[in-house]
């Protein structure tokens, strides 16, 4: 019975949900892809710089 109560409540609260329209959605979700390509991109960076710095200092 627990199982059931916790399922219609979750729906009811699903259906109180304002969401977003799909050209929203397009543009969140857009900028999630512009931001996560920048922030790996200096990741890999910061990542090849620290990369030979280190062979530099362990290799001398």
């Amino acid at each position: 019975m627990l199982g059931f109560t916790y399922i219609r409540d979750s729906w009811r609260e699903l259906r109180k949900v304002t969401w977003p329209s799909f050209r929203e959605s397009l543009r969140l979700t857009a900028a999630v892809i512009v931001f996560s390509v920048i922030f790996g991109a200096i990741i890999a960076v910061v990542d090849f710089g620290l990369d030979k710095v280190f062979r530099q200092i362990l290799l001398k």
